[in-house]
This record gives C-alpha cells, structure tokens and sequence, in this order.
C-alpha cells in the first residue's frame, strides 16, 4: 500500500544522522534497495527466475555506492569501499569498516 511505503520512507529520513556523508548514504540505500527489489519482482514475474538473497543483497549494495558516488563526487570512500561494507547499522551512529578512513 502506498501510505505504507510512504510512512517507511518518512521513519527511514528521519532516522538521526550526524554524519553528513552518511547521511546521503542512507537515504540512498532506501531508494537502493526499493528499486533492487521492484526490479528483482519484475525477474520472478516476467522471466520466472528464482529469488537468490545474496545476489539481492550484494546488488543493493553496489547500487547504493554507485548512486552515493555519483551523487556525492567528492565522497570520501571509493566505490569499491562502500560496496565492500555493511550498511548504515544500529542506531545508524556508525558505518561498519569506514571509521577513520577519510
């Protein structure tokens, strides 16, 4: 249900984040992982293809550091960087492998 969708998203941004990078981080890994799983749906609907966790996982990942580095040109962290770590974790007050490394 769309209300539904919309109150997650509006919880999801509101979620307290001092870091301005991570920030932008984590609101592209909501639009990240939205997008991953419509497309992923349009896979098992349209083309019966199994649902395999890992691959969507890992695929989120990769879009999520992908669209943060191209929407945020002077990141900090490489590409490869973003992709290799966890998301935005507990509380959101740290990003898992990126501590120290700017």
């Amino acid at each position: 249900h769309a209300d539904d969708l919309q109150n997650f998203f509006a919880s999801w941004i509101n979620v307290r984040i001092a870091n301005k990078t991570r920030k932008k981080i984590w609101i592209t890994s909501f639009f990240a992982t939205i997008w991953s799983l419509w497309m992923q749906r349009n896979e098992v609907i349209f083309k019966q293809q199994q649902l395999d966790w890992q691959a969507l996982y890992h695929t989120i990942k990769w879009r999520v550091a992908m669209w943060t580095r191209a929407w945020e040109e002077d990141m900090p962290y490489s590409v490869e960087m973003l992709a290799q770590t966890s998301m935005p974790c507990q509380g959101c007050s740290s990003f898992v492998g990126l501590e120290g490394s700017r």
